[in-house]
């Protein structure tokens, strides 16, 4: 066969993993010199051969149907509008290398997650069949033994303390979230990209999707006005027509871009620096090119921070947890000893 089959791997639905590396795929056939019909059918009837939603889009092809309209109802809307889009007016290959190349980081760094996160949640949830134990069955007996069970001042003061801290984190994140749900797409992003650490990870996700949308509408020869009817024109659902239909009007008042850049916190200032020049030549173009490269380090580099922090933080709260566990069972033993020894 001309490769490898996937038909083994491929026992499921054709999840995000599967996605990206048949985009890649079919990206680096097609900068091959592949026509994207003859390299579609060669993926699916030779190599990705275990999935029945994907026996399909070669006959939809052939129907007249383009790419993006033929694997819609097995990708997310803003996939289809962003393959859509590369279509008509950008270089399909390039378009299909950068969404798999974004797709597959996610898929290792949601992987990575999973693999941190399994530990400190099994211990959490021991520690929860352990914490409720003990309040049903070993403090009540323990409670008997000293007539005195109030905890110490201290101790009470840190009991407080840690109450009143994990209310306001709650009352904050319920706040968050119900200011998030309430707002547009638009803000959403702008939301995301202020949070207290994630921020500057969602500014870079967002920069190289601005970044790399821009750079593929702007290589067909668009200009900047053009982009914006076109987005609007397509109805997308989609962040970058939210944008486009923010930026309009200000295009028909004759106002500069830097005005509609300057609202949101999601747009790097490096893109906004490039915009702002107003005319997208050749260098422009190559300037904005080499920014979504470097956005995309960015975001990469930031995630794995982050990843690293995680299980710091984790095993520090369940610390705490396990010292109050502690505590709370050591307490009253503490206190009958005491009045043994009185």
């Amino acid at each position: 066969m001309g490769g490898k089959r996937l038909s083994d791997s491929g026992k499921g639905k054709f999840n995000a993993r599967h996605q990206a590396s048949w985009f890649i795929f079919l990206g680096k056939l097609i900068q091959s010199g592949f026509a994207l019909q003859h390299a579609v059918c060669f993926t699916i009837e030779d190599i990705y051969t275990a999935w029945p939603e994907l026996k399909s889009v070669p006959q939809k092809m052939a129907n007249g149907k383009t790419f993006a309209e033929a694997i819609k109802p097995i990708v997310k809307p803003t996939l289809y509008h962003q393959l859509l889009l590369a279509e008509q007016h950008g270089d399909l290959d390039d378009c299909l290398l950068k969404v798999g190349k974004m797709m597959e980081l996610r898929e290792k760094q949601r992987q990575k997650l999973w693999g941190i996160l399994m530990y400190p949640l099994l211990l959490a949830g021991l520690l929860m069949v352990m914490f409720v134990l003990l309040r049903l069955f070993v403090l009540p007996e323990l409670s008997q033994w000293s007539a005195d069970d109030q905890l110490p001042s201290f101790m009470h003061l840190l009991t407080t303390s840690g109450w009143t801290i994990i209310g306001i984190t709650l009352i904050y994140l319920l706040g968050m979230m119900i200011r998030f749900l309430r707002a547009n797409r638009v803000q959403r992003a702008s939301i995301l990209a202020s949070l207290p650490l994630l921020g500057k990870s969602f500014q870079s996700y967002y920069g190289y999707y601005l970044t790399v949308h821009l750079t593929m509408l702007l290589e067909s020869g668009l200009s900047l006005r053009e982009i914006c009817d076109v987005l609007v024109d397509s109805e997308a659902d989609t962040l970058m027509t939210d944008i486009a239909k923010e930026y309009q009007p200000l295009l028909e008042d004759g106002q500069p871009i830097e005005n509609l850049l300057e609202r949101h916190h999601f747009i790097p200032k490096e893109v906004a620096l490039v915009l702002k020049k107003g005319s997208m030549m050749t260098k422009e173009i190559q300037d904005l090119n080499a920014l979504s490269k470097v956005l995309f380090e960015r975001f990469s580099t930031s995630v794995e921070r982050l990843l690293v922090l995680i299980p710091p933080i984790l095993f520090s709260i369940l610390a705490v947890v396990i010292i109050s566990m502690y505590l709370s069972l050591l307490w009253p033993i503490y206190q009958s000893m005491q009045g043994v020894l009185q």
